[in-house]
């Protein structure tokens, strides 16, 4: 026997607190592990504790499947870091490491899959954000108040205690999300970390995890059951865990909200568990304890109220540096990590779509699956529903399933129709699902053992495929639609969109060897139709979730046709994939011609209001200015773009005028106006000036560029190919030589306007040129050019200023997503 391998268990067992060890213990599938008498004993002997239990199982198991056995345990007690830990250490012992990597190199799913309760929770960093209230899509004043409402994000840290700030004292936090952001995985976080001690230890004596979708299957149960049932020392009495609420932490993870009746205060009371779980949040029992909610955002549009003060916190899913983390942790070798990195980076849709964990883990899984059969990595799908038809086209690999997945689809959809998660031995029989494909789809990470789906998004996209494979009867998409709750925000509803388009359809056949019919698609069309004719007439603002539908269809004409609703409307995101999702949709509005973008709270300003505004509450990052500028190009009737005070980084503004030389882009106007640029965009500017076939405007103001920066201003504005009529530019703060410059320029082309006040009528306004006040231009030029005499031309000026003003090569990565008809390309 290897002592090092008995060494290494002794070791991390010793990390473990008493009542760790103790559920450890209990955890073990061999009851011989610890039926000896004594075994009671090992628990209070502390540090020889940990040996006696590593001895035991080594002798019991053997070296490899006892350190196997610890593992699978840590990792279903929620000590992942400790498991990792372990992990890591392992891989440099002799007889460990081999079987490690093994393991890892045979395995489909991530660290490995989405069945361990500590989903990505080891190394994910998700995105929160805190907010007073979330306020209601539905309410006319939505988007001000959430505009005006303070937001900041926050660590996992602040969700309670000394370091949250004003939320000191609350006993409630509800953290909400999307589908498939990762609250699950944050909840999982919070008690991991307090498990190992790392997190609100000073504050919680007690933290009970309870998965709220796998409670469907008790019809009732007492307060004490629920308690004993998820706590972490299952055999304190309830007594003793009742006696200091104050220091209890309820997680419940993935609530629905049920019933409006209350509970007395008596734990021996059996209800039923919507109706338990209730009163815990109405506070009618254990008013003191404190609770940490998750659920999806569509929860939060019920028809509740709450008579306490609650913490909300938005999950945005992984920061644009966390999902090359969650690439590198999910691959066991660097280069994979690094290869599937490269894939998914050059399709810019999808790789915005992996700020979601889940599509991360999809797209991880596909990759992982085509270098397991040595098969070129390639992923060009453009949205979710692809992502999942590619992965489950890649999983089955042409098997004969499609009699059992048709019967996994109608399971799927009996079960959100009747809001459970769940389902029974008799549940697979009922709907003809075999021992075969129920072993395929535990070994995809589609099912797990507790018979339920491993995501509620997979039930719900099965759901949605039970829909599309039956829209031959004629009216079947309409009859599905009115059966759902919050259709137009249900993830069932985004993943119909997307198995209708014309590759989702095509997928279907392929997989199921059918024939699907096109009705299906123009009962979509007509509902969605209705359903934004309603919002315009009724003054609502328009629900995102409806574009993020229209997005996964991937139809121009679709799209051309629902996109004349929107008009003179606001929409309002948070993340890089609601910017992708809005871009994509108005690209197909024949009528828009101003576009304004405002972040964090920026007034709109009243007059000259864009036929559209972008409201981002966060920052607007180099990927978000790609995302927006791609469609620059596409829009033949965008003349109107207005960026005014939100700050551009150099790169940006790269990136911006790159898209204005494109001979597709028809903008003639360009809101710059105290945009935080620096001299080195001048270069850029000016290349865009002197390639731009339509700009005439541009507004400059609270710009102060240095002599070289207005020399390179000028160059381009000199250049025969150059439209300007209009330059809205302050010259106060302009050294002596710039605004020579400026003079020459006037001087040399007349037909161009510099001012830094213009009226919607094109009338010059009197402006302080810093050599006395004028009134219009030609008194301006008639004033200043004796100033200029005596000096040289403004040609020569430039040309003892200006370093080579030629173009910088372009962002090859722009380039690509202009050139390579991704997400942005008409369809």
């Amino acid at each position: 026997m290897d002592s090092r391998v008995q060494e290494q268990l002794s070791k991390y067992l010793g990390i473990m607190k008493e009542e760790e060890l103790e559920e450890f213990l209990h955890r073990l599938p061999d009851k011989e592990t610890h039926s000896d008498p004594t075994t009671k004993s090992w628990i209070k002997l502390e540090e020889s504790a940990a040996m006696e239990v590593a001895s035991c199982l080594v002798s019991q198991y053997g070296e490899q499947k006892a350190w196997d056995l610890a593992l699978h345990t840590w990792e279903q007690m929620g000590l992942g870091d400790l498991r990792a830990k372990a992990q890591r250490e392992a891989a440099l012992m002799p007889g460990i490491r081999e079987r490690h990597q093994s393991q890892d190199r045979g395995c489909s799913l991530p660290t490995q899959s989405l069945k361990n309760e500590d989903l990505h929770q080891n190394f994910i960093k998700l995105q929160l954000l805190q907010i007073s209230h979330p306020g209601r899509p539905e309410n006319r004043d939505w988007f001000d108040i959430m505009v005006k409402k303070p937001r900041q994000l926050i660590e996992i840290r602040q969700l309670f205690g000394s370091d949250s700030g004003s939320q000191t004292g609350l006993h409630i936090v509800m953290v909400h999300g999307e589908a498939g952001v990762g609250k699950s995985t944050l909840a999982r976080q919070v008690r991991a970390a307090w498990g190992e001690g790392r997190l609100f230890r000073d504050h919680f004596q007690h933290v009970f995890y309870i998965n709220c979708g796998e409670l469907d299957q008790f019809s009732s149960m007492t307060l004490a059951e629920l308690i004993q049932k998820h706590s972490a020392a299952p055999g304190t009495p309830i007594e003793e865990i009742l006696s200091q609420p104050k220091q209890l932490l309820f997680i419940l993870d993935g609530f629905w909200w049920g019933t409006k009746s209350h509970l007395r205060e008596d734990c021996s009371d059996k209800k039923e568990v919507h109706e338990l779980l209730s009163s815990l949040i109405k506070k009618t029992i254990l008013p003191e304890a404190s609770l940490l909610i998750t659920a999806r955002n569509a929860v939060l549009r019920s028809d509740f109220s709450f008579e306490y003060k609650i913490y909300f916190v938005e999950v945005l899913g992984f920061s644009e540096s966390s999902r090359k983390d969650y690439f590198y942790q999910y691959f066991t070798k660097e280069s994979q990590a690094s290869r599937a990195l490269t894939v998914v980076e050059s399709n810019p849709a999808l790789w915005t779509l992996c700020l979601m964990p889940w599509v991360s883990w999809l797209a991880c899984t596909c990759l992982k699956q085509q270098m397991e059969r040595r098969q070129k990595l390639l992923l060009m799908c453009q949205t979710t529903t692809a992502l999942c038809l590619q992965f489950l086209s890649q999983s089955l690999s042409g098997q004969p399933f499609e009699t059992q997945l048709s019967g996994l689809c109608s399971l799927a959809a009996e079960r959100t129709q009747q809001g459970y998660t769940r389902f029974s031995a008799l549940d697979l029989i009922k709907h003809n699902l075999n021992d075969t494909i129920i072993s395929t789809l535990l070994k995809m990470g589609v099912l797990q053992e507790n018979h339920s789906f491993i995501l509620l998004c997979f039930q719900e996209f099965f759901d949605a495929l039970c829909c599309v494979l039956e829209s031959n009867k004629e009216g079947q998409i309409r009859k599905w639609l009115k059966t759902r709750q919050d259709v137009c925000v249900a993830p069932t509803t985004r993943f119909l969109f997307g198995l209708l388009s014309e590759h989702g359809v095509r997928e279907l056949e392929s997989i199921f060897r059918c024939r699907l019919s096109q009705e299906g698609k123009m009962e979509l069309l007509q509902w969605i139709q209705e359903q934004l004719k309603h919002m315009h007439q009724s003054g609502k603002p328009y629900c995102l979730q409806l574009l993020h539908c229209l997005y996964e269809i991937q139809d121009g004409d679709f799209l051309r046709q629902v996109m004349n609703y929107f008009n003179g409307t606001r929409i309002f995101f948070q993340t890089n994939m609601d910017l992708l999702v809005s871009t994509f949709c108005i690209k197909f509005c024949k009528h828009i011609k101003r576009l304004q973008l405002r972040q964090n709270g920026q007034k709109i300003q009243p007059e000259g209001a864009p036929d559209m505004i972008l409201l981002y509450l966060n920052e607007v990052t180099e990927e978000s200015w790609k995302i927006l500028f791609s469609i620059l190009g596409l829009m033949e009737s965008l003349k109107e773009l207005d960026l005014s005070t939100n700050i551009l980084s150099e790169p940006a503004v790269q990136i911006l005028c790159e898209t204005l030389s494109d001979p597709r882009c028809h903008l003639q106007t360009l809101g710059l106006n105290n945009c935080g640029l620096t001299s080195s965009c001048c270069q850029h500017l000016a290349s865009a000036l002197s390639s731009s076939p339509s700009l005439t405007e541009l507004d400059l103001r609270k710009y102060y560029p240095d002599d070289l920066g207005m020399a390179l201003l000028c160059k381009g504005l000199l250049h025969p190919s150059c439209q300007l009529r209009l330059l809205r530019l302050n010259r106060h703060h302009l050294s002596k030589k710039a605004k020579q410059m400026l003079i020459g320029l006037e001087k040399e082309k007349p037909q161009l306007l510099i001012s830094h006040k213009w009226d919607k009528h094109g009338t010059h306004l009197h402006e302080d040129t810093g050599a006395g006040a004028t009134s219009d231009h030609t008194t301006s030029q008639a004033q200043q050019r004796p100033e200029s005499e005596g000096d040289s031309s403004l040609i020569a000026q430039i040309a003892s200023l200006s370093v080579s003003s030629a173009a910088p090569q372009g962002d090859q990565h722009m380039e690509a997503m202009m050139t390579r008809g991704n997400f942005h390309s008409s369809m």
